[in-house]
């Protein structure tokens, strides 16, 4: 009996051609920004493991964060900047403007400053600091929320009510300003007290919130992800949630005490 060889047909591929691609050199091919954004362990062939949602709140975050910046660079370095210049290294005592909860402190805060210093500090309230304050409330929120994309569910649970928590700051300190300017513009014997108290309870829940429960959940956070994702990018974007956490923490500590 003869073979039949039919044409076209091919024996089995070499064991050559059927490898798997190169797992390590699709991996390296990723964008950075992509491993910025993206959550969940590699797969065999290089892509992440992650529905769609995750992806768009992963997008989402990240436009919060770039929004965020860009708000603060320009509450900071325009709206900001010409009553800083006056006030100059003194902005900081204005933090026990913030928490004088009396009417007597505050006026005690307020007629420590000179006359062309103390005629500044409504700008430096209205629209400056409401504005700054909803761009650090974007920042520090679209921060947290990338970070936590990237952790385990138990600590998703708890995460994700906290990365709300410095855009509730952002809302305080929006309520604070509004007494704040209040009282800044007061004609002379007007009743403040009522408006140094409010100020005065909306800054502490701001604080709580901005150095106290935000920072602390985010340096930890950071640092469950390292034993998470080691990528370049996920650890660049730990290192820089742990320095703005820090530097959230870090002002208000250097402040506040002298205020008391």
């Amino acid at each position: 009996m003869s073979k039949v060889r039919i044409r076209g047909s091919r024996g089995p591929a070499p064991a050559e051609s059927r490898r798997p691609p190169d797992v390590r050199r699709v991996r390296s091919a990723r964008p950075l920004l992509t491993v910025v954004l993206t959550s969940g362990s590699p797969s065999a062939s290089g892509s992440f493991v992650g529905s769609r949602s995750i992806y768009r709140s992963a997008w989402f975050h990240a436009a919060l964060t770039l929004l965020g910046f860009g708000i603060f660079g320009y509450a900071t370095g325009v709206l900001m900047a010409p009553a800083a210049a006056v006030i100059g290294d003194r902005v900081g005592e204005l933090t026990c403007l913030q928490l004088a909860f009396t009417a007597d402190r505050a006026l005690a805060v307020l007629d420590a400053f000179p006359p062309e210093q103390r005629a500044v500090i409504p700008q430096l309230l209205v629209p400056g600091d409401i504005v700054f304050a909803w761009g650090y409330g974007l920042l520090l929120t679209g921060l947290l929320g990338l970070v936590t994309l990237r952790l385990p569910a138990n600590w998703q649970r708890i995460g994700w009510l906290i990365a709300w928590t410095p855009l509730l700051a952002s809302a305080l300190d929006v309520t604070e300003d509004v007494f704040l300017y209040r009282i800044a513009t007061a004609a002379p014997g007007a009743a403040i007290g009522g408006a140094a108290l409010a100020a005065g309870i909306a800054a502490s829940v701001k604080y709580l919130f901005l150095s106290g429960i935000a920072p602390a959940y985010g340096i930890a956070a950071s640092l469950k992800g390292f034993t998470v994702d080691r990528r370049v990018g996920a650890v660049l974007l730990y290192l820089f949630t742990i320095a703005n956490c820090i530097a959230f923490v870090a002002r208000p500590l250097a402040q506040i005490p002298a205020c008391f």
